[in-house]
């Protein structure tokens, strides 16, 4: 894997490492205030990503 498809997995990596540290953060402290901005930065940054970054290595024309 390289190119288009490594940054968007890479990309979802961080986003994933945030968004369950921040859940751990939110559970551990009892304040779930922020939990639907948690939820969005689960689906929106680590589940795009992730679904772009098996676009473009399943078509890797499509990143040039």
């Amino acid at each position: 894997m390289q190119g288009t498809a490594f940054r968007f997995f890479a990309t979802a990596t961080v986003f994933v490492v945030f968004g369950m540290a921040w859940g751990i953060h939110m559970s551990a402290t009892g304040d779930h205030l922020h939990a639907p901005a948690h939820a969005h930065l689960n689906l929106l940054g680590w589940v795009t990503m992730a679904l772009f970054g098996v676009y473009y290595h399943l078509v890797p024309s499509a990143g040039t």
